[in-house]
C-alpha cells in the first residue's frame, strides 16, 4: 500500500517524540498532523480525518484512553484506526485500550521499522469504503476558504480541498461582492497544488467578467489580500 497522501495524525504530548515521529512518517512519504493532547487530538480528527491515528496512552493530565472513548462517540469516524503509544506493555493497560477501540499497540522507545511494518499493516486493512456508481454522481461540497491573489482574470484561493483541473466551482467572498463580481463564474485553472499540512492553493479563473470590472481590478495598486 503506497503511503502518498496518507495521513498520519499522531496524538503526544513529548515534543522531542513529535519531532521524532514527523521525521519517520514523512521519510516514508506519509503527511503528519500533530496534537498534543485528547482535545486538540480531537479536533483534529475531525477537521482532517486522517488515514491512522497514534495516540499515546499517557497524555499529562488525560490518557489515550480518554481519546478511544470519545472517538467512540463520534459518528462517522468508525473507520478510522488507531494504534497506541506506549511504555507500559502490561496486558491489562494493553487490553483495556483494544476493548476502547485501538487496534493494536507500539512499545516505547519506538523503533522506526517496527512503527512502519505496523502503520502499513493496518492501513491495508482498513482501507476507506469505495462506491461504485453506474453514471458519475454528482455532489455539493462547502467549505471554508481564503481568498490569496486576485487580478483581472483570476484569483488564487487557499482551502482543504484539492480541486482537478477545469472544474466549476462557487465562491462566496465579501471582497468579491465589493468589487460586484460575486455572481460570475469561477473554473479552476490546473490542478490544485499541496502548500502545507491540509491545505491546497486553487488558481481559478473569471468566466463571464465584465470590461468595467475588469478595468476596476486593474486599477489596484497592489494584488488584494483579504480573508
Amino acid at each position: 500500500m503506497e503511503s502518498k497522501n496518507k495521513t498520519i495524525l499522531v496524538v503526544d504530548d513529548d515534543d522531542d517524540l513529535q519531532i521524532l515521529l514527523s521525521k519517520i512518517l514523512k521519510g516514508s512519504g506519509f503527511s503528519t498532523i500533530s496534537a498534543n493532547s485528547v482535545e486538540t487530538g480531537l479536533e483534529a480528527l475531525k477537521s482532517h480525518v486522517p488515514h491512522l491515528v497514534l495516540v499515546d496512552l499517557n497524555l499529562g493530565e488525560h490518557n489515550g484512553y480518554q481519546f478511544l472513548q470519545a472517538k467512540k462517540e463520534l459518528s462517522g469516524f468508525e473507520d478510522v484506526p488507531v494504534v497506541l503509544l506506549t511504555a507500559h506493555t502490561n496486558k491489562k493497560a494493553i487490553s483495556h485500550g483494544l476493548a476502547l477501540g485501538a487496534l493494536d499497540f507500539i512499545a516505547k522507545p519506538i523503533s522506526s521499522l517496527v512503527l512502519l511494518q505496523k502503520i502499513k499493516k493496518h492501513l491495508k486493512s482498513h482501507q476507506f469504503p469505495t462506491i461504485h456508481f453506474p453514471k458519475p454522481e454528482m455532489i455539493s461540497i462547502t467549505t471554508d476558504a481564503s481568498l490569496s491573489h486576485i487580478c483581472e482574470v483570476g484569483c488564487l484561493i487557499k482551502s482543504p480541498i484539492k480541486f482537478a483541473n477545469d472544474t466549476n466551482i462557487d465562491i462566496q467572498s465579501s471582497y468579491l461582492k465589493e468589487l460586484k463580481i460575486e455572481n460570475i463564474k469561477y473554473h479552476t485553472v490546473g490542478d490544485s497544488r499541496y502548500s502545507s499540512t491540509g491545505t491546497y492553493q486553487t488558481e481559478t479563473a473569471f468566466l463571464g467578467i465584465s470590461e468595467k470590472n475588469a478595468k476596476q481590478i486593474r486599477t489596484l495598486k497592489t494584488y488584494a489580500r483579504k480573508n
